[in-house]
């Protein structure tokens, strides 16, 4: 009987052998069709990082270049932009003071190189060669908020310039 016992194990070990052969050549053959299967997937998805990480570096490398080539005193400003010095607030504690005074004043300058030195521009979504910044900062010591630069390269113009509450 024991002679029959050590038979029957050994032939459990033999099945369990062969099964685990059969089973890790069915998950390769799993794995092998799956990875053919999604591996352009698994490549895209690393060339779309590639280019992801390139694109930022190429940003950063245009942030540097274009933060210290611009400067305030070279830019003009769109006739919509400037029409903007004359628009008036309408209600509020502020009402009938000028909405931008900062469009139009001895200080514009300053203040537009303050924004493009103090900020990290990105590219504007609608022009081909523009570029938006959005710096932290105040108005006139009364509220805090954002404000907010779009240069077109192509022209050499301001084509947005405002501060807005946040």
């Amino acid at each position: 009987m024991a002679k029959h016992s050590d038979e029957v194990a050994k032939g459990a070990k033999e099945a369990a052998e062969q099964a685990g052969k059969k089973v890790g050549k069915e998950f390769s053959k799993e794995a092998s069709e799956q990875l053919s299967k999604h591996g352009d997937d698994v490549a895209d998805a690393v060339k779309a990082v590639d280019k992801t990480t390139d694109t930022a570096k190429d940003v950063a490398r245009s942030d540097d270049v274009i933060s210290k080539n611009i400067q305030a005193s070279e830019l003009t400003m769109t006739e919509t932009v400037k029409n903007h010095a004359n628009d008036v607030i309408k209600r509020g504690k502020y009402i009938g003071d000028k909405a931008r005074p900062f469009v139009d004043n001895a200080g514009t300058d300053l203040i537009i190189q303050e924004i493009i030195d103090g900020g990290i521009p990105v590219k504007d979504k609608y022009l081909p060669n523009g570029w938006r910044w959005e710096v932290e900062g105040s108005f006139n010591g009364r509220s805090n908020g954002i404000w907010e630069l779009v240069v077109d390269l192509d022209t050499n113009q301001i084509v947005h310039f405002n501060f807005t509450n946040r």
